[in-house]
């Protein structure tokens, strides 16, 4: 795994290298990325190692040393790689924020039900919590489903720095700029808390658009770009060091 990751980086660059790590990371494979870094010390070298025969005691030295440095919890944690559908079946302590700052307080408490319906449908023992209660508990370790304007959850307000998107009245800015109303945006993202946890974000430029936002598909990638039910763009983000931007 190590030796096809490390061939990604060099046959195919460093973006392409790193979806491969993050991927072995997600599987489980906590010693890739250790292993890679010997890999290419290797490829460096080759003066001093003629053969892979020569270098295998270097491989039995870093293990060797892993050991010896008894790593803690913190080395084998999985981060979130994505996607949409593996952040929202994250298992039963599962919770949906619903926003309580919108102007519009009669679609404000339609979105409410509309959400109740949903976790009834889907996750039938996740929490409702309103998003000023939200930010008061502790939900470091609990993976979310939040749901509101970026103005009118008080949540998402409070976190929009690790957001890589913005919206307005007159258009939503992700991979590119999209223009024109009802205009909606579905992302997974890690939990800001906790990075082997993941999020997810349905949000829109009003909230009257939010209201049946999961009957756009949405699923498969990190990130849905729609207006109304058709969706715009399906992508995937670039993830570098536990940074997510846009390609």
């Amino acid at each position: 795994r190590a030796v096809t990751t490390r061939l990604k980086y060099r046959e195919d660059g460093e973006e392409m290298g790193n979806r491969a790590m993050q991927q072995e990371l997600a599987w489980g494979f906590a010693y890739v990325p250790a292993l890679c870094a010997r890999l290419k010390y290797y490829e460096e070298h080759r003066d001093k190692y003629p053969t892979f025969v020569d270098f295998y005691p270097d491989i039995i030295a870093l293990f060797r040393s892993l050991k010896e440095q008894n790593l803690g919890d913190a080395f084998y944690k999985i981060p979130f790689a994505g996607p949409i559908n593996a952040a929202s079946s994250q298992g039963e302590n599962l919770a949906f924020i619903v926003p309580t700052h919108e102007s519009d307080t009669v679609a404000e408490q339609k979105l409410y039900e509309y959400v109740r319906k949903v976790r009834d449908r889907f996750h039938a023992d996740a929490k409702i919590i309103y998003d000023d209660d939200a930010l008061k508990n502790n939900l470091d370790t609990t993976p979310l489903m939040i749901y509101g304007t970026i103005e009118g959850n008080s949540w998402l307000s409070n976190h929009r720095a690790v957001m890589p998107f913005q919206i307005d009245t007159g258009k939503i800015v992700a991979d590119s700029v999209y223009t024109g109303k009802e205009l909606r945006f579905i992302t997974a993202l890690p939990h800001p808390a906790d990075s082997t946890l993941g999020i997810v974000i349905y949000t829109a430029q009003s909230i009257t658009d939010i209201i049946g936002i999961n009957a756009v598909f949405h699923g498969p990638t990190d990130y849905v770009v729609a207006k109304g039910d058709k969706v715009l763009k399906a992508g995937i983000y670039k993830k570098v060091n536990g940074v997510w931007k846009f390609r």
